[in-house]
């Protein structure tokens, strides 16, 4: 939320609940996680246009957690197979940790970053 603070960009969470503070994420999936998001926070901060962002998060009874970036901004050309090194980063840091990302360029502008990964259950 801060890094939106001093900004145009309204930003929107949605599904962050106090139930999500029982969710034991083991450390590698975490950081790799926080630098993911950070990546995309930061491109939507220097590269969209936009002046709304939503961070969505979504987790099943499965351990599956879901994560949706997006933003009204310019979206982002996915037809160009050269991709930045923040985008090249955040696909090597989810398939370390056994996720999937999907970079989606929206019919209406924008982008949407979908992410879902596998959170091991904890023992004891």
């Amino acid at each position: 939320i801060r890094l939106f603070e001093d900004t145009n960009i309204e930003f929107i969470d949605k599904g962050i609940t106090i139930s999500l503070h029982n969710i034991s994420v083991p450390m590698p999936i975490g950081r790799n996680l926080n630098l993911i998001i950070k990546e995309a926070f930061t491109n939507i901060l220097r590269h969209s246009g936009a002046d709304r962002a939503l961070f969505q998060v979504n987790y099943s009874k499965d351990s599956d957690l879901g994560i949706e970036i997006s933003d009204n901004g310019i979206g982002i050309d996915t037809t160009i197979h050269y991709l930045g090194n923040g985008l090249n980063n955040m696909n090597k840091r989810i398939g370390r940790i056994g996720g999937t990302i999907e970079v989606i360029k929206n019919l209406n502008g924008g982008t949407t970053i979908l992410m879902n990964i596998k959170i091991p259950p904890t023992e004891g």
